[in-house]
């Protein structure tokens, strides 16, 4: 089954091996995705099966902006896939998804 959960500091290495084939990718080091990690307030990841099979960084204001980042080829299209399946009428609102909502409702 598939299960979005939030990214911490100590999935830095899972992280790496994720994208260690994207060029983009190629100069991070476990340590630096570690900090990074322990410096961002949303991270979250998408598991199939227990393997962690795409991620995203997200920076925002929580009131207009929010920009989405480390998102891999293919990985998108994945977490909105998740997201709209993980949509009920008591959790989304007027539409809204699982990830963002729970963002929201830390910082609300």
């Amino acid at each position: 089954m598939d299960t979005i959960r939030d990214l911490a500091p100590g999935d830095a290495w899972e992280l790496v091996a994720l994208y260690e084939e994207y060029d983009w990718w190629e100069d991070r080091s476990v340590e630096d995705v570690r900090r990074a990690l322990a410096e961002t307030e949303v991270a979250v990841g998408i598991e199939a099966d227990g393997d962690l099979v795409a991620t995203a960084r997200v920076l925002t204001d929580y009131t207009y902006y929010a920009n989405v980042f480390d998102v891999p080829e293919g990985g998108v299209e994945e977490m909105v896939r998740m997201t709209d399946r993980q949509r009920t009428p008591a959790s989304s609102g007027a539409g809204g998804c699982q990830v963002f909502e729970r963002v929201s409702a830390d910082h609300a």
